[in-house]
């Protein structure tokens, strides 16, 4: 999954990153990342103020849970300054027995799925679950 926008605030610990990034002029996104060096502001990539465009995973996602038809698709974040999610979307496919693309909005790239255990998982299904935004290192 792609966002673009900017980045309003980054929140730092260590190497351990937490953006707070606006996007559409409207929609925000708190979303965990990794640092290249920490104390180091020249090698820093988040800088606040700036725009940004950030391909984005789920990690740490324990359980996946089936939904019914009806359950529309959704991307909720209600921790403030936590990059913590809950989505409901459609698995578009599989990545291997630990992992799955998901769709969340029509039209919008899947977002890639990670799992903490095996899944049984199928293409076409509706699914909830838990884990942390996290940017995709490249």
């Amino acid at each position: 999954m792609q966002v673009k926008g900017r980045l309003r605030r980054v929140i730092r610990n260590g190497y351990e990153r937490v953006l707070e990034v606006v996007a559409d002029g409207s929609k925000i996104y708190w979303i965990g990342a990794l640092a290249q060096e920490d104390g180091n502001p020249a090698a820093e990539r988040f800088v606040e103020g700036s725009a940004c465009d950030l391909h984005i995973q789920v990690l740490y996602v324990h359980s996946v849970l089936p939904q019914g038809p009806s359950a529309g698709p959704t991307l909720e974040q209600s921790i403030d300054q936590s990059p913590h999610c809950t989505i409901t979307g459609t698995v578009c496919s599989l990545a291997g027995p630990f992992g799955f693309f998901c769709s969340i909005h029509e039209n919008e790239p899947a977002v890639r799925v990670e799992l903490e255990r095996i899944h049984a998982l199928s293409v076409g299904q509706r699914v909830a679950f838990a884990g942390e935004l996290a940017v995709i290192d490249d």
